[in-house]
């Protein structure tokens, strides 16, 4: 525990003085009237990110790479410090929140459910198929040309993994599994502390997509120790909406809070690919800032963007040869190490069917009223659930959206009451991530928030009709179903050292003189040693070394000089 806790102060210390320097010099008219803590953790981890895949390009992401981060953040920190003793600043001040005991006790209960859970060993398949053996690249290389050819899941390439490289602190302990934990418990503390729902009469849909973040995590326990991709990338999803939200309601007038919410969505999109739908909310500060031909933000904002996703992009190329993988039509790239272009094709059927729950790739190309009863019917029953209310919320809102445009046109209300293009857009971009989830690879996981976020605007309009008292209920609920959750079966638990990753059985293979491992069973799972590892014996005859190290990468046999 001693040390998890260490590890997620020094995340959020780093995170929240880069995001601070940032938006002072950056975005300065940002998010006037809100919160700003959350928004300095979250711009300080992009930076943080972003350093790091930059970083990985040339060298491994270990002790030399946290170490120059570290200084730049040390040197800043004790600026501020003088800074703040100078002008009489309080942390308070810093935080700018304002404590309720109540709102206090329950954040400290989630957060130390949410410690409890992080400690475990990982138990989440993928973590052992791929996860750790990407980390462990990273620490080691970097990033290495045709690694994809090695183990195709390594082109997936999703730039949370370079984070989890930064933060692993291999280099010093046992490596850590403690981001996924500091980032849930940060985002739950967050949610609770800035929530207006409970304290005042009229309802927020901000402070409802806010909630949104305890059952989500509470719903994907097991991957808390994990190193996967997945829950960032729905964290920033949750994120992006509620604060959008959020500016809307405190009249936010400034178009650059929009546009840095965008800027997320592009870096969430480097996360994982199911976010495209996020996207969709830069049509609205482009068009403003367009129509208003305030080229200064645009120029500013397209940086920011660009800086964001070219890093991704360019570990991808040197990963697998593609731009973005496993999507071959994008072939620009005429370099050895390319990975077969059947192979991204098979991977993206893969990727597709799993999501419907259907058993063969002969099933890609089924009719949705072939296989959404076959998918619906694999689905456990707190996911059919939540499939049920997600996609009756969806309805209901379409009604809602519906009827408003008719009596926007009737006029039979004041155009003000209409919902402002803001919150339209929103609206559109969530409906649009639904779409995109489901007809996509729909497996829960990847798109469960967009299953949650069209429940949560549903009971916003609820409750403005049906009154206070049932936020009540959902506090007081919410909270004792995820407090039993919590402990319900975490009795491995330790109070210094986390449970590491379990151990895999291998075996050595020779490939052009360098030894690599294989699983010794079927299942392809390797885990974090040994290093380094394919999927299984049949991958490893199909490909060779481009060189006379593991640096020099991977290409497959077929491919020549």
């Amino acid at each position: 525990m001693i040390i998890t806790l260490l590890s997620w102060i020094i995340i959020i210390w780093m995170s929240c003085i880069l995001g601070n320097t940032f938006i002072r010099i950056v975005m300065p008219e940002t998010f006037q009237g809100t919160t700003k803590v959350d928004v300095y953790f979250v711009i300080g981890l992009m930076i943080l990110n972003v350093y790091a895949q930059i970083y990985s390009i040339f060298v491994g992401v270990g002790r030399l790479a946290f170490s120059m981060a570290l200084v730049v953040v040390i040197l800043l920190s004790i600026r501020y410090l003088i800074k703040g003793i100078r002008a009489g600043e309080t942390c308070r001040r810093f935080i700018n929140v304002k404590p309720v005991i109540w709102k206090i006790c329950i954040s400290i209960i989630l957060a130390g459910i949410i410690l409890i859970l992080t400690m475990k060993a990982p138990e989440f398949v993928d973590t052992y198929l791929y996860h750790v053996q990407a980390i462990r690249w990273i620490e080691e290389y970097g990033v290495v040309p045709g690694l994809g050819n090695l183990h195709c899941r390594f082109a997936y390439n999703s730039a949370f993994l370079v984070l989890q490289a930064l933060f692993s602190f291999s280099w010093i302990v046992e490596p850590l599994h403690s981001l996924n934990g500091c980032l849930c418990c940060f985002f739950v503390v967050y949610a609770v502390m800035t929530n207006r729902i409970f304290s005042d009469e009229k309802a927020y849909l901000s402070d409802c997509l806010k909630l949104l973040f305890i059952p989500y995590i509470f719903l994907n326990q097991r991957t808390l120790s994990s190193p996967g991709t997945d829950m960032l990338a729905m964290l920033l999803v949750i994120y992006v909406a509620s604060k959008w939200s959020e500016c809307t309601e405190k009249n936010d007038n400034s178009i650059q809070s929009y546009s840095f919410l965008c800027v997320l969505a592009v870096w969430a999109l480097t996360i994982k690919l199911t976010t495209v739908g996020s996207l969709l909310l830069v049509l609205f500060p482009a068009v403003r800032l367009i129509k208003n031909r305030n080229w200064k933000y645009i120029i500013k904002d397209v940086a920011c963007g660009i800086i964001v996703v070219i890093p991704w992009l360019v570990r991808n190329v040197l990963i697998s040869g593609y731009l973005i993988y496993p999507y071959s039509m994008i072939d620009l790239f005429p370099v050895d190490w390319k990975m077969p272009k059947e192979i991204l094709e098979m991977d993206k059927m893969e990727i597709v069917v799993f999501g419907r729950a259907v058993e063969t790739v002969s099933s890609y190309h089924d009719s949705i009223a072939d296989w959404l009863p076959v998918w619906f019917d694999n689905q456990m029953l707190k996911y059919k659930l939540l499939i049920i209310m997600g996609f009756a919320a969806t309805i209901f809102l379409l009604a809602a959206l519906g009827i408003m445009l008719i009596q926007y046109f009737r006029k039979s209300k004041p155009a003000d009451n209409f919902m402002p293009p803001e919150s339209l857009m929103l609206f559109i971009s969530i409906l649009a991530g639904e779409m995109f989830w489901l007809f996509s690879a729909p497996l829960v996981r990847y798109g469960m928030v967009y299953l949650m976020m069209p429940v949560a605007a549903a009971y916003y309009l609820i409750e403005r009709k049906a009154g206070p008292g049932l936020k009540y209920v959902v506090l007081i609920g919410g909270t004792c179903v995820a407090t039993f959750w919590g402990i319900y079966k975490n009795e491995n638990f330790t109070w210094v050292i986390p449970q590491g990753y379990w151990q895999m059985d291998s075996i050595p293979e020779d490939i052009d003189g360098v030894t690599i491992y294989r699983p010794a069973g079927d299942q392809w799972l390797n885990g974090y040693y040994p290093f380094p590892a394919a999927r299984n014996k049949e991958d490893l005859e199909k490909v060779e070394l481009r060189g006379k190290d593991l640096a020099s990468g991977f290409r497959t046999k077929n491919v020549t000089e």
